[in-house]
């Protein structure tokens, strides 16, 4: 499995800000910035990656901002992941689903044991909603409020 980008992890953390308010008043840019500690500039770029693949929609106005097109619960981790960094490979070889062409493709002992592990790994994220992180944090926040 690839290494997951900072670009995505953010990506993933703005849909998941926009995820909290579904169904409600649009969040700006700033706010969702602030909130998931996302550099502003880098979170425009990564709003208008997620607005023309029809994840977030634009609000214009004075009240405008962006709000969560699929419901939360209909929405995935690995969705994310492959809108902003592709669909990542173990390997780069065309027998595992890379692009590299390798002498040993037809002999490979190893390919049955790259494709077995991406699979794996993406079915986590398949079978992550968004809706499913928000339950998470419930329950995160619930411990943390009996600390203190």
């Amino acid at each position: 499995m690839s290494r997951i980008t900072q670009k995505t992890q953010y990506a993933i953390r703005a849909v998941l800000e926009l995820s909290y308010s579904f169904g409600g008043a649009p969040l700006s840019v700033a706010g969702i910035s602030k909130a998931q500690s996302i550099p502003a500039r880098f979170l425009e770029q990564i709003i208008a990656e997620l607005r023309r693949a029809n994840i977030v929609k634009s609000h214009r106005g004075a009240h405008g901002g962006y709000t969560l097109v699929p419901a939360p619960e209909d929405l995935n981790i690995a969705q994310i992941i492959r809108l902003i960094d592709g669909d990542p490979r173990p390997v780069d070889c065309t027998v595992c689903g890379g692009e590299r062409e390798c002498e040993l493709a037809s002999e490979c002992v190893f390919a049955p044991m790259w494709r077995a592990a991406y699979e794996a790994g993406f079915k986590i994220y398949e079978e992550t909603s968004f809706k499913d992180l928000q339950s998470q944090d419930s329950e995160i926040a619930r411990r943390l409020s009996q600390r203190e």
